[in-house]
């Protein structure tokens, strides 16, 4: 009696994660980002408007090396409401702690210039404007997206995700990143 004791403790388990290893549909609504996946990911060129008075554009690719980056697509004019998001990512941001240096918050828009007072909280809370010139894959909605270090865009949130889900994503995200360098 022992003996099955004993078999059953030690080879079953074993055998489950066997069986689960090759019937992962099984295991199918064990959902890990909270955000949509965008399958497959789309390519955005972006386009950063940094010096306003004087149009210059520059490419996103930071002096630092390339991040991850947190934008809010506002396809309108960016008004209380998209102040208050872009705050809102902000703090995502701070919420990172050490790790914040790996990701840059913006506003991807469609305008090739913003007011004085939008610029005026850009240089407040650290924040870039960036144009993408391939605009076919975002929608007409206003969302947060989340892009790889390679200008891919890889997660999107509709405008009303909760930031704990954002950050959660956002997270696992730059540790993965993280782990395999």
């Amino acid at each position: 009696m022992v003996i099955y004791a004993l078999v059953i403790i030690f080879i079953l388990p074993g055998l489950l994660a066997h069986y689960f290893f090759h019937h992962p549909d099984f295991l199918k609504n064990n959902k890990t980002n909270k955000g949509e996946l965008v399958i497959p990911p789309v390519k955005l060129s972006l386009i950063e408007k940094t010096n306003f008075s004087q149009g210059k554009d520059h490419s996103i690719s930071f002096a630092e090396g390339k991040k991850w980056k947190l934008l809010l697509w506002e396809p309108s004019v960016c008004d209380t409401d998209c102040y208050n998001q872009l705050d809102r990512l902000s703090r995502i941001r701070l919420a990172l702690g050490r790790k914040l240096y790996h990701v840059d918050v913006g506003l991807l828009g469609k305008a090739d210039k913003i007011s004085e007072k939008l610029q005026s909280v850009f240089k407040s809370l650290d924040l870039h404007y960036l144009i993408s010139s391939n605009r076919e894959h975002l929608t007409n909605a206003t969302r947060i997206l989340l892009v790889d270090p390679n200008d891919y865009m890889v997660i999107a949130f509709k405008k009303d995700a909760s930031s704990k889900d954002i950050f959660h994503d956002l997270k696992k995200l730059v540790n993965t990143k993280e782990q395999a360098m």
